[in-house]
């Protein structure tokens, strides 16, 4: 977040050249009392930058991994939440964050594309050319803190069955999260994670850039899309540093030897 790399130029353009599917797993705050300026402008600007080059670039369908924090101001006595539901974000950043990111994606999703790139007034309207999909996951526990919870594996499933969709909607949401009954208002949320993935093999094989790969979701993402037999780009913006390496070593354990990023 300290160095967002999704500009709008070449790096960019050439991350997601030549895939069929890009999935944007937005990166967790890991602090609201942190500086927020970095992590807003990644979830709008940095957002869009890689929605108008993953059009431009001919990808076929643009999946951003989101948190069902938007949901938090749901009356506490909802038991059923679905994707239906429309956001009622909080002001704390870890809410709007995801918030702001999906309003970017929506709105791209349903802006009216033009002959030669998107938002270029002296072109030609020939309606939107990629499909978007937002995914909300819970928090990777089921812990008092948490009002919505998930596990890697599901996220994982969940990643994949979006990706291999062959549905022509040309937006739509999904949620891959369950409703934490003991949750009280004013919680803070979880951060814990559960390892082991397992994934069903799947006949259809894109080409998938991950942006996100590095955190605690994108890797049993990444694993399980694999093992459905996907072809993968896996990128971050973390640098190498001993975070990364301890996250290598956890996968390592995980997984097996030569994951290589």
């Amino acid at each position: 977040r300290d160095d967002c790399a999704l500009g709008h130029g070449a790096e960019t353009d050439e991350l997601v050249a030549g895939n069929e599917t890009v999935v944007h797993v937005e990166p967790a705050l890991v602090s609201n009392n942190e500086d927020t300026d970095d992590w807003l402008d990644s979830c709008t600007r940095c957002t869009f930058n890689l929605l108008v080059a993953a059009e431009a670039a001919g990808v076929r369908h643009f999946v951003l991994l989101s948190r069902m924090d938007v949901l938090i101001n749901l009356p506490s006595e909802v038991a059923l939440v679905s994707p239906s539901w429309r956001p009622r974000p909080s002001v704390s950043p870890g809410s709007l964050g995801p918030h702001l990111a999906e309003f970017t994606a929506r709105q791209f999703a349903f802006s009216t594309g033009q002959a030669g790139g998107p938002y270029e007034p002296t072109s030609p309207m020939v309606g939107p050319k990629m499909r978007v999909t937002i995914v909300r996951v819970g928090d990777l526990a089921q812990a008092q803190g948490s009002r919505f919870w998930s596990t890697q594996e599901a996220i994982a499933a969940t990643v994949t069955k979006t990706v291999t969709d062959t549905s022509s909607t040309q937006y739509s949401v999904a949620h891959c999260g369950e409703l934490n009954l003991d949750w009280t208002p004013g919680a803070t949320t979880a951060n814990k994670t559960k390892a082991g993935v397992t994934a069903k093999t799947n006949s259809l094989a894109p080409k998938v850039v991950i942006l996100g790969a590095n955190g605690m979701m994108g890797p049993p993402v990444a694993w399980a899309m694999a093992q459905a037999g996907s072809e993968l780009l896996l990128t971050d913006l973390e640098p190498d540093s001993e975070k990364r390496d301890k996250a290598q070593l956890a996968r390592d354990k995980e997984f097996g030897s030569g994951t290589a990023h």
